[in-house]
């Protein structure tokens, strides 16, 4: 039987183990891109590309350029955001209120700069010109819109409309300067998302002309599970969630969903434990615990309305009075194994998360279901201690098929942002994690 006290020390050895192996902890990397020589590109208040330094082979009255967004799973897009716009809308039209009109009728359902994890997003742009409506949803087509590459904005929005991802807030990851024969600008592409997967950064030359060459291209993270779970109580039902407007607020909201459903876990564990005779102290930890998730639940909630997402309230039905086995395989299912890995994967986030907020808040979270996942080792060895051999072994045997089950989901992929901004470990790192804890505290 494994002690508590070794639980905290197995969650430490194996997120070192992860971090070393990812390179997390190491200095070494491509050398940052300098600020004296590079520019950030411009970009408007909704953290998008400007258009103001454009100016097209054919001049127009009015830019505007929208993320399209499909829905999860296909490349069909359904939803428009306009994220920049240059000059006036119908400026020269000879009848302006019809033109208007026209050009909020428009419907784009295709676009550029496309990319798909999970959602799939892509870029396009309608013009105004006198009463002329147009819309550019193809890379050729907005080539030919820019014309002459004449200003280091239209040399950056050249590399986006190739797929290339230019930061607006990250010099290291988009940036600009002009050259002798033409302009340099830092993209990105890619994600560490599994196996043979990286981060990957690119200097592209561009001239004049608009010819696009790769000049250098750099590893700047290699590929590395998916949410830091909470105690799932029995009778749980499905979440009817809302579809949210980010990869971020969708995470955030289940993320959400879960503590919410662990305080009832919790009040559950605090009364059966009473039940049962237990020591007055691990109901006393399990009422604290209630009050952890509670907690947990607002600032995640918190977090998924920032990205979007709105966390629906779990449904439990009633469940009638458990036999002792019943109550010990849900906590060695749910504590030992979901929960523990779940303290596992908090900690990854505190370490890893770009997204300052979040960060912090998972520092708190992290250490907190360290303590929730002691409590379920004190309360495992309470129970196995009045089990059969025959129910022990039984036990025993779902904790395994648990932790395989895991490993599956740990498979999917998940969205850049989520890692990136929340610091969840991809896939790859996400088995690796599992398989050290299989090793030490699940052996």
């Amino acid at each position: 039987m494994i002690p508590s006290t070794s639980v905290r020390k197995l969650i430490e050895r194996a997120l070192l183990t992860a971090l070393s192996t990812s390179g997390l902890l190491t200095a070494c990397g491509p050398a940052p891109i300098d600020a004296n020589v590079f520019k950030q590109p411009a970009c408007n208040s909704n953290g998008a590309l400007a258009l103001d330094d454009v100016t097209p082979a054919r001049p127009v009255d009015f830019m505007q350029m929208s993320r399209l967004t499909s829905d999860r799973g296909g490349n069909m897009y359904n939803t428009a955001t306009v994220i920049s716009t240059a000059g006036t809308q119908c400026l020269t039209a000879t009848d302006k209120p019809a033109c208007v009109d026209k050009l909020g009728m428009v419907k784009l359902t295709a676009g550029f700069a496309e990319t798909c994890v999970q959602i799939c997003n892509a870029s396009a742009v309608v013009t105004t010109s006198g009463d002329d409506i147009s819309e550019i949803t193809t890379q050729d087509a907005w080539r030919a819109f820019l014309g002459t590459i004449d200003s280091m904005q239209e040399a950056t929005l050249l590399a986006y409309s190739k797929g290339y991802e230019i930061s607006c807030t990250d010099l290291q990851e988009g940036a600009v300067r002009k050259t002798t024969t033409g302009f340099e600008v830092i993209g990105m592409k890619g994600f560490a998302c599994g196996a043979n997967t990286a981060r990957r950064r690119f200097t592209l030359a561009i001239d004049t002309d608009g010819t696009l060459k790769e000049a250098q291209n750099e590893i700047v993270k290699v590929g590395d599970p998916n949410c830091a779970v909470g105690r799932r109580p029995a009778g749980l039902l499905d979440a009817s969630m809302t579809k949210p407007q980010s990869a971020l607020g969708h995470f955030f909201s289940e993320i959400a969903f879960l503590e919410a459903a662990s305080v009832t876990a919790f009040s559950r564990m605090e009364a059966e434990l009473t039940a049962l005779g237990a020591p007055k102290e691990l109901a006393a930890r399990a009422r604290l615990a209630q009050r952890d998730e509670v907690r947990h639940a607002q600032v995640t909630a918190a977090l998924a309305s920032r990205f979007g997402g709105a966390a629906p309230h779990p449904q439990i039905t009633d469940v009638l009075e458990r036999s002792l086995e019943a109550i010990a395989l849900e906590n060695a299912v749910e504590g030992c194994v979901r929960e523990t890995f779940g303290a596992l994967v908090a900690h990854h986030q505190a370490h890893t998360a770009s997204d300052a907020e979040i960060a912090l808040a998972m520092k708190t979270i992290a250490e907190d279901e360290t303590n929730h996942a002691e409590l379920s080792w004190d309360v495992h060895s309470f129970l196995s201690a009045k089990l059969s051999h025959e129910e022990r072994s039984r036990i025993r045997a779902a904790q395994q098929l648990a932790i395989e089950s895991l490993r599956t989901e740990l498979s999917k992929p998940i969205a850049p942002d989520v890692m990136h901004f929340a610091g969840m470990p991809s896939p790859d790192v996400s088995i690796s994690l599992l398989n050290e804890l299989k090793q030490t505290l699940w052996s």
